[in-house]
């Protein structure tokens, strides 16, 4: 094959190095890039204000719209007020903010107390939900104490939805990475070697192209368990991770199962096709699992972030991890489509080629002329 391309071969090294480059660089332009913008928190004004010879004071009010002012160009941070501690709770029971800053009962007394010289600085509860995303809830976390004391604040921290992980330091930021990525890159190989190995030939009878398929799907049962199984050992043995181990391994095996029907489907449709989708599903995929929503450039955010496997793995990890969840979370509804959409490929390059072997077959023999 080689040598039917002639001098064209000596390029081959030459764009494989370009195709590594661009599909590398892809893959680490949003961590190398991540800034964090429009972090949904809220924020919770308890004040009751005091009484002073100029009328009732309300600081608290004071201090929601000094926080507020100047929006997204001035923080990263996009403040929800919400008017009571059920409402926080209700929100946070539904995981729809990193955090919050909730303003006590008795702000506007003790800052006024502490103005006068007669008592110490407020202090403003800080909560922090880390089952969300850890990585952004701490930095997070560190803005908004920073914010506070250079306003002469105290911030009394409190975490919720958090998890002893261990591991050493990044642990628990890591952990959704280490048990995301290395699996997703041994179901791109295994994907590959599978269809090297088991793809139904085009022109091999109906009975012997079902076979192949139903030989590809079982294989890759059986290889994503096996995925599972390293992904685990790696993440508790190799990181020293304390996780439950069992709902993980059934999440990330069901998942793994899901992601190489994708791929294997687009390679037996066309190696083209399935070549592009693994390297793009790897090359825009890669920091999904790591990265929060708001920290992705704007392209990620509304492009891929919807779509792409690794986000949803890492969801699934982190709920089953910070949130008790078991492995049949919300996040395998989105990659329950992702196999889908692999069975449907499946179908497709095994429907194509019986039509075009039925067509040859029908197409009539011209008549000879007889003398």
């Amino acid at each position: 094959m080689l040598e039917k391309m002639g001098n064209r071969r000596y390029l081959i090294p030459f764009v494989a190095i370009v195709a590594i480059f661009i599909v590398f660089g892809t893959a680490f332009y949003p961590e190398l890039h991540a800034t964090p913008q429009d972090v949904p928190f809220a924020i919770v004004n308890l004040d009751q204000g005091v009484a002073t010879p100029t009328g009732q004071v309300n600081m608290g009010d004071a201090m929601v719209q000094k926080m507020q002012e100047g929006g997204a160009a001035a923080s990263p941070i996009a403040w929800t007020t919400l008017d009571s501690q059920a409402a926080l709770d209700a929100a946070m029971a539904n995981d729809q903010f990193y955090g919050a800053l909730v303003i006590p009962e008795d702000f506007s007394t003790t800052q006024a107390a502490a103005a006068a010289g007669t008592g110490n600085s407020p202090s403003v509860q800080v909560v922090i939900n880390q089952g969300k995303n850890a990585m952004l809830a701490t930095t997070m976390q560190t803005a908004i104490t920073g914010i506070l004391a250079q306003a002469g604040l105290t911030a009394q921290v409190t975490t919720i939805n958090g998890a002893e992980v261990g591991g050493g330091a990044l642990g628990g930021l890591m952990s959704a990475m280490i048990m995301v990525m290395p699996p997703m890159m041994m179901a791109m190989i295994s994907s590959v070697l599978l269809f090297l190995a088991l793809r139904p030939r085009k022109q091999a009878a109906t009975t012997a192209r079902a076979k192949a398929v139903g030989k590809q799907l079982g294989f890759a049962v059986v290889v994503s368990a096996a995925i599972a199984g390293l992904a685990v050992l790696m993440a508790t043995w190799v990181g020293g991770l304390s996780i439950p181990a069992r709902p993980i391994f059934f999440f990330i095996w069901a998942t793994i199962a899901l992601v190489m029907v994708l791929f294997i489907g687009a390679l037996d449709l066309a190696l083209p096709l399935g070549v592009v989708v693994i390297a793009g599903v790897f090359a825009l995929g890669t920091t999904s699992a790591m990265l929060a929503r708001e920290m992705l450039p704007s392209f990620w955010q509304h492009w891929v972030y919807p779509w792409v496997p690794q986000r949803f793995m890492g969801d699934g990890i982190r709920h089953i991890i910070y949130m008790n969840g078991s492995a049949l979370n919300a996040s395998l509804l989105p990659l329950l489509v992702t196999g889908a959409i692999g069975l449907v490929l499946m179908a497709l390059a095994f429907v194509i080629p019986a039509r075009r072997a039925g067509a040859v077959q029908a197409k009539p023999v011209p008549a000879t002329a007889t003398s």
